[in-house]
């Protein structure tokens, strides 16, 4: 009785841990794939921006129409970029943590926007002339853009290693467990019954040896 009921414990234990590491593999899965949605949110305002950042420069040069009309392009241009940039630390993708290297970045990004480029912007405006200031500056704007782009790739490169390297830790285990439940069935339920067959069998053909 004692060593069926540790068979069955044991199986039982077995099967828990089964369910455990299948439990594990789909929270992770849940989870990375909820943190993924704000990198890719993230990724798509930092591509935006810097496409809006060359066709600011666009509607700089542009001496089509009135004065007025020119002013107000550029201004719903800088409005709708300071949007999209205020718009990143909501996503979820940026640690409010200083040190960490995707917040050190957009600060870096930020700061350049509301020291340097946008009084670019607003004396051009302004005065209702181009403004080659800006024109010099937008190119190392968008390198600081592209090298945060790149970080929230790495980020998300980063989450789809981690995943794998847990699904495929969990399908390992869960293998092994399998096995294990495997060779316990068979050592402590199988050959048993098999034995006692044989013995039933001898038995009724007038064999009485053990």
């Amino acid at each position: 009785m004692k060593n069926n009921d540790s068979i069955i414990f044991r199986n039982g234990l077995t099967m828990g841990g089964i369910v455990l590491l299948a439990l594990l593999s789909m929270t992770s899965s849940v989870f990375i794939a909820e943190s993924s949605k704000g990198d890719a949110a993230a990724l798509n305002l930092a591509g935006s921006l810097r496409m809006q950042s060359y066709r600011i420069a666009t509607r700089l040069q542009d001496s089509h129409g009135t004065d007025a009309h020119h002013a107000e392009n550029v201004a719903r241009e800088i409005d709708q970029f300071e949007r999209r940039l205020d718009h990143l630390w909501q996503t979820g993708a940026i640690s409010p943590a200083k040190s960490d290297s995707k917040n050190r970045a957009l600060r870096a990004i930020m700061s350049s926007w509301h020291d340097a480029l946008r009084p670019i912007l607003e004396t051009s405006v302004a005065d209702a002339s181009p403004s080659t200031a800006y024109l010099r500056q937008v190119d190392d704007f968008v390198a600081k853009l592209d090298a945060f782009v790149k970080l929230l790739e790495q980020d998300t490169e980063a989450k789809i290693l981690w995943l794998r390297l847990v699904q495929g830790m969990a399908l390992f285990l869960t293998l092994v467990l399998i096995f294990a439940a495997m060779y316990q069935l068979h050592s402590g339920v199988i050959a048993p019954l098999r034995d006692l067959v044989e013995l039933a069998r001898k038995a009724r053909s007038g064999d009485l040896t053990v």
